[in-house]
């Protein structure tokens, strides 16, 4: 077994690159484990299983900018409101390349804290659930299929799933604000000829979109493809899924 120690990793949420700003995540599941042991049971208890739930947190440095729309401090301090989703992506090997692992969620957050020493560095903090929302499903592990700048249009690196399957679960990180960026997700049979799987359109700058389908078929071969609107120069993270079966 080879242990892997943590240097880099890449933290989006809903379109910032907080990786500059965050020095920690958790990410925790627990699932109820319910005593369903009678009267006639004999010997062993009898436990059925409940819900079960996961919970992403983390620290980091606190960064504030009363003019900025976009500062990380207004990102946590307006998610406390039903409709307040937001969307998480986490590549925890070294950073993001295509074929690693991505964490995907929409999280609900539960908890933002400030905490301030004297002499020290401020820190913030948040904790927060994957939950389905209207639109939106709660949580998925897959792997990046692109995360780079682009200047017009550029296709991604092809990814052999080394199979087709059935269902999806996408996200698309467009991180850097000088504009919007069309994104698309396409499959193919044969890694040469290929289809749109997914339109996402024109991502706005420092904005993020989620796909997710159940039903679907995916084929083997995948890819990202972007391009970057009207000259402007986009960082774009795009993470998929397959066999997502909700």
């Amino acid at each position: 077994i080879m242990a892997e120690v943590q240097t880099r990793a890449v933290l989006l949420i809903n379109g910032f690159d907080l990786s500059g700003f965050f020095k920690s995540i958790d990410e925790s599941a627990t699932q109820d484990i319910l005593d369903a042991t009678t009267f006639d049971t004999d010997g062993a208890k009898d436990f059925k299983v409940g819900g079960h739930e996961r919970e992403i947190s983390g620290e980091g440095f606190f960064s504030y900018n009363e003019t900025d729309a976009f500062s990380v401090d207004k990102l946590f301090s307006d998610a406390f409101s039903p409709s307040a989703e937001r969307l998480f992506s986490f590549g925890m090997q070294g950073g993001i390349t295509v074929g690693d692992i991505a964490v995907m969620a929409n999280l609900m957050q539960s908890q933002y804290a400030i905490k301030e020493v004297v002499n020290d560095l401020i820190m913030a903090t948040f904790a927060a659930k994957p939950t389905k929302g209207a639109t939106q499903s709660g949580y998925a592990r897959g792997i990046w299929l692109m995360s780079q700048t682009v200047t017009g249009a550029v296709n991604g690196t092809t990814v052999d799933n080394g199979a087709s399957s059935v269902g999806y679960f996408a996200h698309v990180h467009n991180t850097n604000s000088d504009g919007p960026a069309t994104v698309k997700i396409q499959h193919s049979v044969d890694g040469s000829t290929w289809a749109d799987l997914i339109d996402f359109g024109a991502v706005a700058s420092v904005g993020a979109e989620q796909a997710v389908n159940t039903a679907t078929t995916v084929n083997r071969y995948r890819r990202a493809i972007t391009t970057a609107i009207g000259g402007t120069t986009n960082k774009v993270s795009v993470a998929f899924k397959s066999a997502y079966s909700g």
